[in-house]
């Protein structure tokens, strides 16, 4: 299999406690911490992140002096309906929380944030791409840190059709409304510079979805879907033979290392059947590049490449196939322009 890095590497750091000297004279400031850790999207290097960035503001004496942040964490498993649940256990269970940190899903952090404007709770969100997060009238104490979808997703692949020249591309969306969204404002870019989309739904089943994308021949597809959908889509294509080195997809890079080989009871294909789709056909992967790569000192006065790989070296080799946000299942890619 041929590699295609399309980011750089998400670096994860081990966080350590306050080690001010006057730790235990310290008032201590709560943040509800939102991730999702055992099911979904694996957010544990989110976890190490926040726990490296609340170590650093404790040990500055020109930030929060006589105070001291700690996160109280809760498994939310990327789904929408432990959202609330979650945000209730932080609101109605000491210690108190006075700011919310994620959850990292779109489907999730759309009703928490829509909940928690009523508790007056600051929520940072570190993941979800839903443009309708940034709507600051519908919530007013949202912040984000992280690119919404349409810039990551439908500039880039707008981006790439005009360098490529290609003038005819397929659109699979996820049936939830933070993406179907993202995919309406594709249709509409695309047509600013006359290209056509074959656009397609899917949720529980890829049947239909992918034996049209075969009968209008669409051989360059943007798939922004979850894993699951991914394994239906290669299943179902496997089925009909609609793969192979003309055709490219499209994903999300966040993707669990070896994500298509993974068991999953609602595709009807082997992993061997799914695995000669992916090993056949090109597969690029699109994300941010978490860590920047421009050596320019921070707000924080601190550069950012320099401090990934001071802090966090020994972590990539203890949690090998963790790295869920750059060296991911980015595979099989060739020289796109043979494509247009």
């Amino acid at each position: 299999m041929h590699w295609y890095v399309v980011t750089p590497v998400i670096c994860e750091s081990r966080a350590q406690s306050c080690y001010h000297s006057n730790c235990s004279s310290t008032i201590p400031l709560y943040i509800g911490g939102m991730l999702s850790m055992t099911v979904g999207w694996d957010g544990t290097g989110c976890l190490v992140a926040a726990e490296l960035a609340m170590e650093q503001i404790n040990n500055r004496s020109d930030i929060l002096q006589g105070y001291e942040l700690r996160m109280a964490s809760k498994d939310t498993q990327c789904a929408a309906k432990l959202g609330p649940r979650v945000l209730f256990h932080h609101i109605y269970n000491e210690p108190q929380k006075y700011a919310i940190f994620g959850p990292p899903c779109s489907p999730s952090a759309l009703i928490v944030a829509s909940a928690s404007t009523y508790w007056n709770l600051i929520t940072v969100i570190y993941s979800a791409l839903s443009p309708v997060l940034s709507d600051r009238v519908k919530y007013p104490n949202v912040y984000r840190v992280n690119p919404i979808a349409t810039a990551l997703f439908n500039d880039v692949f707008i981006w790439m059709m005009q360098t490529y020249h290609w003038r005819r591309v397929g659109y699979v969306a996820f049936s939830v409304e933070s993406i179907l969204q993202v995919q309406n404002t594709f249709i509409e870019q695309a047509a600013a510079i006359n290209a056509t989309v074959v656009s397609e739904v899917v949720r529980d089943t890829a049947k239909n979805q992918v034996e049209n994308l075969k009968r209008e021949d669409v051989r360059i597809i943007m798939a922004y879907v979850f894993e699951g959908q991914a394994r239906l889509i290669f299943c179902e294509a496997f089925k009909i033979g609609f793969y192979g080195p003309e055709i490219l997809w499209v994903f999300p890079g966040w993707f669990k290392a070896n994500w298509w080989l993974i068991e999953d009871i609602h595709v009807n294909c082997t992993a061997d059947e799914i695995n000669e789709v992916v090993y056949t056909t090109n597969i690029l992967g699109m994300d941010v590049p978490v860590i920047s790569p421009l050596e320019k000192l921070t707000v924080a006065g601190i550069v950012s490449g320099s401090l990934c790989y001071h802090e966090t070296v020994f972590t990539v080799t203890e949690r090998q196939g963790g790295l869920h946000l750059g060296m991911m299942f980015v595979s099989h890619i060739r020289t796109p322009v043979l494509l247009s």
